[in-house]
C-alpha cells in the first residue's frame, strides 16, 4: 500500500515538472520573440528624443546668429555693414552651442548667412509714413556667406521667391528653402538676414552596433546616412538708413552682382 502511495506521487511530481517546464519554454519563446520589439521600440524612442533636442539646439543656433549678426551690422552713423571677421564669429556660434561640431566631421552641419534686400514697386514717395508700396516687393539676395561646416545652404544670387506667410509661419511650417523667404511684415527699404542652420543627425546605436547589418542592408540606409535637420531665422536689419546690410570687403566673392 505504501510503495502504491508512493509511486503515485512520484508519477504525480514528475507530471508538475514536465509542466513546470513547458511553460518554461513557451515563456522564454515569448521573451525571445517580444524582447527585440521593446528594445527597437525603446531604441527609437530615445532617438526621437535625442533628435528633437537637437533640432531645439540648432534652432537657437539660427536665432543667437542673427541676433549677433544684425548687432554687430550698426556702424555708429546708422549705416548697417558687417565684415567677413564679424560674420564668422555670428556663425561660430554653433561651436559653443554643439560642442561636438568641434570634432565631428565639417560634412554634418553647416551655418549660412544672407542677406536679403526687399525693393519695392510703385513706392510712394516723401516721407517714411507713405508705406507699403502698392506695387509689391521683389525679394532679391544680397549676397550669402557659408561661413562653418560643409553641410551649408548657399542662397543663389537673383530674385527669390516669396512665401504668401509671415516668417514666424514658414519656420512653424517648415517650408523654409534656400529659394524662398516670407512675405508678411516687410516694409519698403528694409532687408532682412537669413541664417540656415542645417545638422545631420546619425541614430547613436547604427554605426557602432551591427555595423555589417547596418551597411549591407538596404532597409537601414536610413540610420547609417543620418538624417539632415534644418532651422532657419529671420532677422530684419536694425536700420533704415541702409537699404541692405553691405559685406566688407566688397570684392568677396560671395557678394552678388550689385550689391557691393
Amino acid at each position: 500500500m505504501l510503495n502504491r502511495r508512493t509511486a503515485g506521487r512520484g508519477d504525480f511530481a514528475r507530471a508538475r515538472a514536465l509542466r513546470l517546464d513547458g511553460r518554461s519554454g513557451v515563456a522564454m519563446l515569448e521573451f525571445a520573440v517580444i524582447a527585440p520589439v521593446l528594445v527597437i521600440m525603446l531604441v527609437g524612442m530615445t532617438n526621437i528624443g535625442v533628435a528633437y533636442v537637437d533640432a531645439q539646439r540648432i534652432g537657437a543656433v539660427a536665432d543667437e546668429a542673427g541676433l549677433m549678426a544684425t548687432q554687430l551690422a550698426i556702424q555708429p552713423d546708422q549705416t548697417t555693414t558687417l565684415t567677413a571677421a564679424q560674420v564668422y564669429a555670428a556663425s561660430s556660434i554653433i561651436y559653443a552651442v554643439l560642442p561636438e561640431t568641434l570634432t565631428m566631421p565639417a560634412t554634418n552641419f553647416g551655418v549660412t548667412i544672407s542677406d536679403i534686400y526687399y525693393v519695392g514697386a510703385n513706392c510712394y514717395t516723401g516721407t517714411a509714413s507713405a508705406l507699403p508700396c502698392p506695387g509689391g516687393y521683389t525679394a532679391n539676395v544680397a549676397w550669402s556667406v557659408p561661413m562653418a561646416g560643409g553641410l551649408q545652404w548657399v542662397r543663389p544670387c537673383g530674385t527669390v521667391t516669396q512665401t504668401s506667410s509671415s516668417a514666424a509661419q514658414v519656420l512653424a511650417n517648415g517650408n523654409s528653402t534656400p529659394t524662398t523667404v516670407p512675405t508678411a511684415g516687410i516694409q519698403v527699404l528694409n532687408s532682412i538676414i537669413v541664417v540656415d542652420v542645417t545638422y545631420k543627425f546619425i541614430p547613436f546605436f547604427a554605426t557602432p552596433i551591427l555595423p555589417g547589418l547596418l551597411n549591407g542592408g538596404a532597409g537601414f540606409s536610413l540610420l547609417t546616412s543620418g538624417v539632415t535637420l534644418q532651422q532657419t531665422f529671420f532677422a530684419p536689419q536694425r536700420s533704415i538708413v541702409s537699404p541692405y546690410i553691405t559685406l566688407s570687403p566688397t570684392t568677396s566673392s560671395y557678394i552678388c552682382s550689385g550689391y557691393s
